[in-house]
């Protein structure tokens, strides 16, 4: 996991998918060589499906889904399954309906992870939905809504991402305004658009920071958060420089 999000935040965004098919490989040699029905098989798979994106690699991981999996003494419990599900509508390869069936099949607390699935989608209006619900749903309580804004934020969906860069500093208020504040200062660093970076997020961030009137919890989230995109932009730099 440290491996994948130091690729998805500090490289270069032209060497990225290199690395990701780097850490892919070595993944997939580790799984294979792992013991059936062994820990390091368990781990190992979550990490090699978390990567994958060849039409190959994602058929593999749809007839896990199915039943007819390719890792001999994989065990697919509840958690596991939903981590599967949760890969494959990020890889885009499941839609809503594919979730719904999924959430069927386990209407449980471990189910309130189809909020992730739903959310993580390479698809505007599955990220419009999302929002929607974390700024309208007035009870949704902390645990979904970190399930929501988990899947909402990925650092591989720029393109998706950067249209909301100014909703959320509008959007911080109307928190702030209407939820507790355990839960605007969660919204706040939960939603922050990471992937914007280099997209105006630093600026933006800057600017808000400027106001005389910005809660002072809200401010102190918006300045670790800027540390992160500071040291973001640096690491690039020198990673492009390579």
């Amino acid at each position: 996991m440290r491996a994948s999000g130091a690729v998805e935040r500090y490289a270069a965004p032209s060497n990225q998918a290199a690395l990701r098919e780097q850490l892919r490989t070595q993944a997939a040699d580790a799984l294979e060589r792992s013991a059936a029905g062994s820990d390091h098989q368990l781990a190992w798979f979550r990490h090699w499906a978390s990567l994958v994106s060849s039409p190959t690699d994602l058929a593999a991981l749809e007839r896990v889904l199915e039943g007819a999996t390719p890792f001999v003494g994989l065990t697919m419990d509840v958690d596991l399954r939903w981590h599967v599900v949760a890969c494959l509508a990020h890889a885009g390869v499941i839609d809503e309906v594919a979730i719904d069936r999924e959430l069927a099949r386990d209407d449980t607390d471990l189910g309130r992870q189809a909020l992730t699935a739903r959310a993580i989608r390479p698809d505007a209006a599955a990220k419009r939905w999302a929002r929607g619900r974390l700024l309208e749903d007035d009870d949704l309580s902390h645990t979904l809504a970190r399930h929501l804004w988990g899947g909402f934020n990925q650092l591989d969906q720029t393109d998706l991402i950067v249209g909301y860069l100014d909703d959320y500093f509008s959007d911080l208020d109307a928190v702030w305004t209407k939820r507790t504040l355990d839960f605007a200062i969660e919204f706040a660093a939960g939603m922050f658009p990471h992937a914007a970076v280099g997209k105006g997020l630093l600026e933006r961030t800057d600017a808000a920071l400027l106001r005389t009137d910005l809660p002072k919890p809200l401010r102190r989230v918006l300045l670790e958060q800027r540390d992160t995109v500071v040291r973001t932009m640096r690491t690039r730099v020198l990673d492009a420089q390579d």
